[in-house]
């Protein structure tokens, strides 16, 4: 059996040269936590969550860690059923049973359900490799392009001309689509009201 012997985290942030905000909150940085498991036969999967508080993020990872620890590391249901059932109340747990872990509250719930991504997906890339084929051929996948977009035209209160060259550049890029938050367009035809980061 494959088991789990490890699991760790590696939060990376790059600053944005200019904060801008989203649709739901404002942005200083572009931010990825980075989920590393290993396996007692040598094999290393990696799985990328973008959720935040990261701190928080990499805490519940590295208690869930715990939990895994030993588990077979190619069983990925079960080790997802494992980790999701810590997010529910249990008997023994309202009680304070030392063993059962408290239920998790409900603030803490995306936080948690971006933990348990991160070791799923970093599980199913060593599964992958374990068995020598990518990750989409063990899904049903196959090999056939994809194509990307570029996401911009976030709210940094431009012109929309200049809105307009950010996106043109990225189709000299070679993107051969953007996405950008067309909310903005109706703010402007209401000039009454602002974007929500103003308010």
């Amino acid at each position: 059996m494959t088991k789990i012997v490890s699991v760790a985290t590696y939060p990376v942030s790059v600053p944005r040269p200019v904060p801008v905000w989203t649709a739901h909150e404002r942005s200083t940085a572009w931010n990825a936590i980075l989920t590393e498991v290993k396996s007692d036969d040598g094999l290393t999967g990696y799985g990328i969550v973008h959720a935040g508080p990261a701190p928080r993020v990499c805490e519940y990872i590295a208690k869930f860690g715990e939990f895994v620890r030993g588990m077979d590391a190619l069983a990925t249901t079960a080790v997802w059923e494992k980790l999701f059932a810590l997010t529910s109340p249990r008997p023994g747990a309202i009680d304070g049973d030392p063993v059962i872990p408290a239920p998790i509250s409900r603030p803490d719930r995306t936080v948690t359900m971006a933990a348990i991504a991160g070791i799923d997906i970093a599980l199913w890339d060593l599964k992958g490799k374990a068995a020598g084929v990518p990750v989409y051929r063990m899904l049903g996948g196959e090999n056939r392009p994809l194509h990307t977009y570029a996401t911009g035209g976030y709210y940094r209160g431009v012109s929309d001309e200049e809105y307009g060259a950010e996106l043109a550049r990225y189709l000299e890029l070679g993107y051969r689509a953007v996405k950008l938050n067309a909310a903005r367009a109706v703010w402007r035809t209401r000039p009454s009201a602002s974007p929500p980061c103003a308010r």
